[in-house]
Parts: structure tokens; C-alpha cells; sequence
């Protein structure tokens, strides 16, 4: 079987080279001549999958270890009969721990209290229900809002979008969609954007088009007590360089890129293809994780437990490390920022996820301090100091 893949998609030969033999392309070159002849396509979302792309290739499976899939046609590729596969959910805990993370940092530079505040989420899928669980961990009330939800499941627990415009946080957890009565293309416009609360933060981990960004530069010069934490962007690779300037965090869409994350995206893609294609191999074992390279928090006697899980998280992740790339960049220079953009997210460095830090509790630790970081997954232990 030939396989053509994105290079950058993580742990590639280790799950697929044992299916068949690996073209690895560099996505954004993925053409019609590069599919010909393949079997199989693994892509990531810079790669637009569609008629115009397959038509005349034997490309029997696609797969995208990704959460997201508005970069597939997927209608298309029922209607051709061609397997598919994403990973929906293997990012959640990556992306929540960023959301956290950023909120910590913003919120202390801010001399706000982030377990007083209110979230509105937006999209209670695989994302969101991850970040609203992490979040209430640490105290903070949650508002839920998605209503193809409530009309599926009829939920009481969904509130309306007044509700969420009401909180001191709305952030953003929804499939980018362009047409049909929950459409989310263009959801945060300037009317949106005026019901929000003078100091609100707003969170963007979901896709750029779900913003208009020119609406949200606006806001953000003209409203002071505003706040915008933002990883997509509508024209990526490209940054809309004014609005990265306002935005008091930017990162070029890294949020879901945990290494745990994303190897638990690629596994399942793997098995999705060894499933379709009947291959008889043995499911291939999880590789080892390398340790994070960070040592054990020790949280001290007395500490309260905000300021316990803030030492806790940004520690193990701060948000502000991914915030710098972009930062440093020359913003006039749209090229230059546009391939500083890719260079990030294709050798996005180890981040391993909360999981796999230990944090080292005294003989004195408040229940809802221990309770709150073994909520939000360390491995917590007593100090043995």
C-alpha cells in the first residue's frame, strides 16, 4: 500500500510504516500528481480534500489527525465511496490546558481573580466540555451554550447565548460551518462583540472564520477593558498582523498540540486505515513519551489553592512560551510571518500534558487544593522533603 502523508504529522513511521510505504510531502504541496498513485492520504488542515484534488487517483482512505474536519469534503468523499477518518477528542485536554494557562497569565497581569469568574463556552463537544470540566475543577462557573445539542438531546443544561455574552469569559469550542441554521462562519460579529461585558475575555481555540476578525480589531481598539486570546486566525498561515498587536495572547494554532495529544490522534488514524484496508498486522504499540524536562512542583505549607494550581500549570504549560513566536516576528513583514507561522506549527517543540507532571503536596494541603490539581490530572503526591 502507498501511503502519502504530511511530513509534519507526528509519530508518522512509527504507526504507518508497518501498513505500507510512505511518501512523506510537505502538506501545503499536496497536489493531484502527489495523490495519483497513492492508496491511502494522511493530511493535516492545510490540506483541502475534495473532488479536485482525488478525481482520477486510486486514494481509497483519507485520514486527518485532527479534531477539526471543515478541511475535508466529506459529503464528497461518501459520495465516492472513499473511507475517511479524524481524531475528534484526542486534542481536548491539550486544548483546555492551554485555555487554563492563558487565563492564569492573563488574569494575573490583570490582578483578577479567575476562580470569582464566570465562562460562557461555546460548543460543548469533545473541546469544550473538556475545558468547562477543567475550569469548573478550579472553581470557575460555567455557563454552557450549543444548541445543536439542545435540539438533539433537549439538555436543560444549555443556556441561551445572552446568558454567555453575560460572562466575564466567552470562549469560543464550535466546528467551523458555513451554511444550515447552526452556521458558525462569522458567529462573533461587531453585534456580538457589543454585548459582551466591558472587561470580557474573549478565547478563540476554535477556527479563525468563526471570528470577523476586522469587528474584533475594532472592538479591542475602542474598548480598553477588553481581552482577546486568539490561536487560529481566518487566513492561515497569514496573520492578520493589526489584530495579533491588540491581542494580548496569540499563538499560531498550536493549542490541541500536546505531544500526548497528538499521538493519541495519529494512533487512531492508523487504526482506522489498518481497519479499512483489512491489514492483518498487530495494532502497533504506544511508544514511550519522553519525560516533560521539567522537575516536580513543590507547593508550599499554607499556599491556597489558586495560587497552588497556578504554580501547578504554568509551570508544567505557560501559554506565553507560544505567545513569544509569533511576538518576534518582524509584523510588517507578511511573508516572513506567514513561514514563521508553518515553521512553528511543523516543529512544534515537546509539551507533554498535565498528566505527566507530579506536583508534591505538604502534610498540611487544603482538601480543595489537593482536589483541584488531581482534577486537572497531575500526579499528585505528598513531598517527601
Amino acid at each position: 500500500m502507498k501511503i502519502v502523508a504530511d511530513s509534519a504529522i507526528p509519530f508518522l513511521q512509527h504507526f504507518f510504516s508497518p501498513l505500507g510505504d510512505i511518501a512523506a510531502v510537505d502538506g501545503r504541496d499536496i497536489g493531484p500528481a502527489q495523490v495519483r498513485d497513492a492508496d491511502a492520504l494522511l493530511v493535516r488542515t492545510v490540506t483541502r480534500v475534495n473532488e479536485a484534488l482525488l478525481t482520477g487517483s486510486r486514494v481509497r482512505f483519507v485520514g486527518s489527525p485532527t479534531s477539526g474536519t471543515d478541511h475535508l469534503d466529506i459529503a464528497w468523499l461518501d459520495r465516492a465511496g472513499i473511507g475517511w477518518a479524524a481524531a475528534p477528542g484526542c486534542n481536548a485536554r491539550s486544548v483546555a490546558e492551554y485555555v487554563l494557562s492563558a487565563l492564569l497569565v492573563l488574569t494575573e497581569s490583570a490582578g483578577r481573580e479567575l476562580d470569582c469568574m464566570r465562562a460562557g463556552i461555546i460548543g460543548c463537544g469533545h473541546v469544550g466540555s473538556e475545558v468547562a470540566r477543567m475550569l469548573r475543577g478550579v472553581g470557575v462557573e460555567c455557563v454552557l451554550h450549543d444548541p445543536p445539542l439542545q435540539a438533539t438531546t433537549g439538555g436543560a443544561e444549555y443556556q441561551p447565548l445572552s446568558a454567555v455574552l453575560n460572562a466575564d469569559i466567552v470562549s469560543l469550542h464550535v466546528p467551523l460551518t458555513r451554511s444550515g441554521p447552526f452556521a458558525t462562519a462569522g458567529l462573533v460579529d461587531a453585534a456580538f462583540l457589543d454585548a459582551l461585558k466591558p472587561e470580557a475575555i474573549l478565547v478563540n481555540t476554535a477556527r479563525g472564520e468563526v471570528v470577523d476578525e476586522t469587528a474584533l480589531l475594532g472592538a479591542l481598539r475602542t474598548r480598553p477593558g477588553l481581552r482577546a486570546i486568539i490561536d487560529v486566525w481566518t487566513n492561515e498561515p497569514g496573520v492578520n498582523t493589526e489584530l495579533l498587536q491588540e491581542a494580548d495572547i496569540a499563538t499560531p494554532h498550536i493549542a490541541g498540540y500536546s505531544t500526548d495529544g497528538r499521538l493519541r490522534a495519529t494512533a487512531v488514524i492508523a487504526d482506522a486505515l489498518r481497519h479499512i484496508s483489512g491489514a492483518q498486522q498487530n495494532e502497533t504499540a504506544l511508544p514511550d513519551l519522553p519525560h516533560p524536562g521539567v522537575p516536580a512542583v513543590h507547593i508550599a505549607p499554607g499556599m491556597d489553592r489558586m495560587t497552588a494550581v497556578q504554580l501547578a500549570v504554568l509551570s508544567s504549560y505557560d501559554a506565553r512560551s507560544d505567545a513569544i513566536v509569533l511576538r518576534r516576528l518582524a509584523p510588517g513583514d507578511a511573508a516572513a510571518l506567514s513561514s514563521g507561522f508553518s515553521e512553528a506549527r511543523n516543529t512544534y517543540p515537546l509539551r507533554r500534558e498535565f498528566s505527566a507532571h507530579s506536583v508534591l503536596l505538604p502534610p498540611d494541603t487544603l482538601p480543595d487544593t489537593r482536589a483541584a490539581l488531581a482534577a486537572l490530572g497531575f500526579q499528585v503526591r505528598e513531598d517527601g522533603r
